[in-house]
């Protein structure tokens, strides 16, 4: 989620909203929070620590109710509805994907091979019961997790799961801009 947090701060940034305001309200804070148990976890794995990735269902639901607050506040219901659709549809692809392959979700680490984050003991220990690794007969490729970022390997499903946190963080910094200006103004 890093990645969809910061570029949401940087297609702000460059469409001309001020970061700081961000820091100086607890509109994002549940999320950072959030986000920081996650790259715990990611360092856990990557150290071959995977006692914590049972509990990695439950960061998804975290990172959707860390978001009712700003979503809320700044009444953005619109966005949200657009996430949710994302959410439908990323989680829509990645059970077809499942579906055609077993049950299972097969990755093409690329990167994540360099870093250390790829372990193929993991997939082959029973730790991940989730995920294999792909070989020629897997079926919807397109579908699989092979966008490989060097700390996860995502499927085009996970990229539209993610979305909803992108097109919130990005509108809760443009909402917090906005009543700042009329505020100014007033």
């Amino acid at each position: 989620m890093l990645l969809f947090i910061a570029g949401a701060l940087i297609l702000a940034k460059m469409k001309g909203n001020r970061l700081m305001p961000i820091l100086k309200t607890k509109y994002l804070y549940p999320l950072a929070f959030i986000e920081c148990i996650y790259i715990f976890l990611q360092l856990c794995v990557m150290v071959g620590n995977y006692g914590f990735v049972a509990y990695r269902k439950y960061l998804q639901i975290a990172y959707i109710v860390a978001l009712l607050y700003p979503i809320f506040k700044f009444k953005l219901y619109p966005q949200a509805f657009a996430g949710s659709v994302m959410i439908f549809l990323g989680t829509a692809m990645n059970k077809v994907a499942l579906f055609y392959n077993g049950g299972k979700m097969p990755v093409y680490p690329t990167l994540s091979k360099w870093t250390g984050y790829f372990n193929g003991e993991a997939l082959t220990s029973g730790m991940d019961t989730l995920h294999v690794l792909g070989t020629s007969s897997t079926k919807l490729k397109i579908l699989t997790d092979y966008i490989d970022t060097g700390w996860c390997v995502l499927s085009l499903g996970d990229i539209l799961i993610h979305g909803f946190v992108f097109i919130i963080v990005y509108y809760t910094v443009k909402a917090m801009n906005l009543s700042l200006q009329e505020a100014l103004e007033a």
